[in-house]
């Protein structure tokens, strides 16, 4: 006899002297259990499904952040280059030069996998996605400023 039927649990409350279980009773409660298992698997499954999907996010920003700091390198590779050239036309036409912006490297944040809530996990996205969002628009205004 298996552990759970109602069988053994009819044999189990006759062996202590109790009661035997009503057998509705005893169904609801046997389908009460299925249910929280359920419930408990759908909530793992949607757990797992929602750090996925963070770890893909924090990926798809750090891949981000390592593009801008490669076009920032290279954009001020340019500057080097041919910001001397661009200052002498400027010079010549009686345009003031305006000072060159100096952006510091994008530092690279990772996702704390620590158990405090998945706030800080959260923090950190929105901390990358702030440092990609200035450096772009940064890069934008040098961009616009060479081609005038």
């Amino acid at each position: 006899m298996a552990e759970g039927t109602y069988e053994y649990e009819c044999m189990r409350a006759e062996l202590l002297g109790i009661e035997k279980p009503d057998y509705d009773e005893f169904l609801k409660r046997k389908q009460a259990e299925v249910e929280a298992e359920e419930q408990e698997i759908e909530n793992l499954k949607s757990a797992e499904s929602e750090a996925e999907q963070v770890t893909h996010i924090a990926g798809g920003l750090e891949e981000l952040s390592g593009i801008l700091q490669v076009t920032q390198r290279k954009l001020t590779r340019f500057k080097a280059s041919c910001g001397s050239l661009t200052n002498l036309l400027k010079i010549k036409i009686g345009a003031s030069s305006e000072a060159n912006d100096v952006v510091p490297p994008l530092e690279a944040h990772s996702v704390e996998t620590g158990e405090r809530s998945e706030l800080d996990k959260l923090d950190s996205l929105i901390q990358k996605a702030e440092d990609a969002q200035y450096s772009m628009a940064h890069q934008n205004k040098q961009m616009k400023r060479f081609l005038n």
